[in-house]
């Protein structure tokens, strides 16, 4: 029901990936820190508006990255991951930039 959610959030240009367990990662090509923060925002939001099982729902933490010229792709994802860590550790359901 989330990746449905999210997938109906996002641009035909995005991608939805599950990286593993609760965990999913949206490519956004050509897109900079303030669109990828403003889309992440979006997608936060409509996931806290869905309704799961009996009348419960969810709050998501998103930690946000721009690939960086020259980056490596492990250190992309660490800087994501260290993101998304940072929102959940700051009281969840929120959006951070990394």
């Amino acid at each position: 029901a989330i990746a449905g959610c999210m997938l109906a959030a996002l641009r035909t240009e995005d991608t939805l990936a599950r990286m593993g367990g609760e965990e999913f990662l949206v490519l956004m090509p050509s897109t900079d820190d303030e669109g990828a923060m403003q889309l992440a925002e979006r997608l936060r939001v409509a996931v806290k508006q869905v309704t799961y099982g009996d009348h419960q729902h969810v709050a998501a933490s998103f930690g946000v990255a721009v690939f960086e010229p020259g980056e490596t792709v492990a250190n992309f994802l660490r800087r994501l991951d260290l993101a998304m860590y940072r929102s959940k550790h700051g009281g969840r359901d929120r959006v951070t930039l990394a």
